[in-house]
């Protein structure tokens, strides 16, 4: 892992886990209040499992851009399944 991809990942990471700590903070009396004190204390687990878990994407790969010779087009199209991009065939 370079270094870059360290520090992406350091900032989701944060970001994702600040977000699960103020959603805690925000329902856990109500939880307590509906099942038990038990039940809100194992809502922290949720910021703490997110430590652990790898990188989560939310968004799909951006794929890689069209030279002028159309290779990274080609290289998008010819991975379809079946062959049938590319065939000819009009699908729309």
């Amino acid at each position: 892992m370079i270094a870059g991809d360290f520090v992406e990942w350091f900032a989701e990471t944060t970001l994702a886990v600040a977000a699960l700590v103020l959603v805690v903070l925000v329902v856990r009396k109500p939880i307590a209040q509906a099942f038990g004190p038990e039940a809100a204390y194992l809502l922290w687990l949720a910021p703490a499992l997110r430590l652990l878990t790898p990188e989560l994407s939310l968004l799909p790969p951006v794929p890689a851009p069209i030279t002028a010779d159309g290779a990274a087009a080609a290289i998008l199209f010819d991975a379809a399944p079946g062959g049938a991009a590319g065939d000819g065939a009009d699908y729309a």
